[in-house]
């Protein structure tokens, strides 16, 4: 099972997670700090993961880590789901597309498809989509 943690992306703790002969497998949630909501912003195409809900990846470099990281964004539609979590983009107020979603994002380390992280984090963490199918192993 991979360490589950929110909030927690500093150079440490990466480099702590990484540092062993066979890397710790981490999820992290991400605050929406204004770079990330800028690679949010400039993110064109997202995969449909339920009515309402879709989820995109690439790779973000903070200015302080050594290397990129991957980061999965996952937005779910405020009409389509009005008790969806997440965070609004406050960096971009003004723009109703984007203010139409609830947006959350995690660092992962993990190499599985980007489309099943959100059964992982929703079985094992504490991300919750209301409706989204569960998937049994």
């Amino acid at each position: 099972m991979p360490s589950l943690m929110k909030g927690f992306i500093t150079k440490k703790i990466f480099e702590l997670l990484e540092s062993y002969d066979k890397p710790i497998s981490y999820i992290i949630g991400c605050p929406m700090y204004v770079t990330i909501q800028r690679t949010i912003e400039r993110q064109k195409v997202w995969m449909r993961l339920d009515d309402g809900i879709e989820i995109a990846q690439t790779y973000y470099q903070s200015p302080l880590w050594e290397k990129p990281r991957r980061l999965i964004m996952v937005r779910q539609q405020l009409s389509k789901r009005p008790k969806a979590t997440g965070k609004l983009l406050g960096l971009f107020e003004d723009d109703e597309v984007i203010n139409g979603y609830r947006h959350s994002c995690y660092i992962t380390n993990l190499t599985l498809p980007y489309l099943t992280l959100p059964y992982l984090l929703q079985k094992y963490g504490d991300f919750t989509v209301s409706g989204l199918p569960v998937k049994t192993e």
